[in-house]
Formats: structure tokens, sequence, C-alpha cells
């Protein structure tokens, strides 16, 4: 009986880790997590929307759904992007034929937004963070995707 449960136990633990890595299949936790997927790259476009924690972005005419990381992040760091020409570097991805760029640095006007260090990991993850929790943590959908 012992055993029964014990296969049990350990069936159900391997389909809800397997699900759960399965699920984030195409989510870009890029600089978001610290893992580097794709190459950097430099658009200059026109951002058309914006409505935290994503943005509408325009660029050699494509359109690109950008992917700034946690609402709460801009709010503390009193960041703000606005519509309007702007320089990003970060990683394109295209997923299900939707454009999505994950940003490590804005250039907007003189304003300059960095949202991840050289070594890819988000400003959010470094330091005291969100609700003054402190270390390296996981995306947790703050990438705009989930």
């Amino acid at each position: 009986m012992k055993r029964i449960v014990m296969i049990i136990a350990v069936v159900t633990m391997t389909l809800i880790l397997s699900s759960s890595l399965l699920a984030q299949r195409g989510m870009k936790c890029n600089m978001f997590s610290g893992r580097t997927a794709g190459e950097t790259v430099t658009l200059k476009g026109e951002i058309t929307n914006v409505l935290l924690p994503l943005a509408k972005f325009k660029s050699q005419g494509k359109e690109y759904t950008v992917h700034l990381g946690p609402i709460w992040y801009w709010k503390q760091e009193n960041l703000k992007l606005e519509t309007g020409a702007v320089e990003m570097i970060g990683e394109k991805e295209e997923i299900d034929g939707e454009l999505n760029f994950y940003p490590s640095k804005i250039v907007q006007g003189k304003v300059e937004i960095v949202l991840a260090a050289e070594s890819g990991a988000p400003k959010w993850m470094m330091g005291k963070g969100h609700h003054g929790q402190g270390g390296m943590r996981g995306c947790g959908g703050c990438c705009g995707r989930n």
C-alpha cells in the first residue's frame, strides 16, 4: 500500500513539474530571469501605445509587443515611457506569429531606462526588490507573459 501511494506521489509530482515547464515554453523571460535566449539587437522606431507592463512599438514596418517588466518596478523607480520616437536594445522573438521585444535598455530623447544589468539579470530581481524581498527571484509573470 505504501509503495502504491509513493508511486502515485512521484507520478503526480512529475506531471505537475512537466506541465509547469511546458506552460513556460515560449515564455520569454530572457533578461527577466537572467537567461539569454536570443541575439541582442538595437531597434529604432516609435512607441505607439503604453499600458504597463506592455507597450506597442513600430520599427522597420513591423509592430512589436514590448514586455517591460513588473509594474511595481516602474512605479518604485519612477520610470515613465512615452509614446513617440525611441531606441531599444534587447531581444526579439516571434511567438505564434506575434512579434515580441524584451528590452534591456530604452533610450527616449535624453532619458535612458536600463532594465537589465550586463549579465542579463533584470534590475527588479537585484537587491531589495518588490516588497523588500532580496536576492534573485524567478520571472513569475513579470515579463507580461504567463
